[in-house]
């Protein structure tokens, strides 16, 4: 029984340090390991923004209200390359901008139309 609730206890410890990993800053994001997105439902960072995170070359969904309702993005990692998609999944078209304060001015395409993104170094 001792060795079950041991087991117990490390393996909540570590479920632990994963959440706390992809919540915490960082340079970034977290390290060499994951990137950080920075966000914004308004164009020239105004409005509800948050920071997204994702793993090298890991396909990140926006989720919560978030998708198809961005106007601001930027890149947070200075050593990694950004790709936003048009759909879940990364799937449709692609985005190459690392920073765009303004999704809707130009052709307008990417405002409100951002669904997930991926990057890598």
């Amino acid at each position: 029984m001792f060795k079950l609730k041991s087991l117990t206890a490390i393996v909540t410890l570590g479920v632990l340090s994963v959440s706390a990993t992809q919540t915490e800053g960082g340079h970034g994001g977290h390290g060499d390991d994951r990137n950080g997105v920075y966000t914004c439902k308004d164009a020239y960072w105004k409005g509800l923004c948050t920071t997204f995170y994702g793993g090298q070359n890991e396909c990140v969904n926006f989720s919560g209200g978030w998708n198809d309702a961005i106007s601001s993005i930027r890149n947070n990692g200075r050593d990694w390359h950004c790709q936003w998609w048009e759909h879940a999944g990364c799937q449709g078209l692609v985005y190459q901008n690392q920073e765009d304060a303004n999704l809707h001015d130009g052709n307008g395409l990417w405002g409100d139309r951002i669904s997930s993104f991926r990057c890598g170094q």
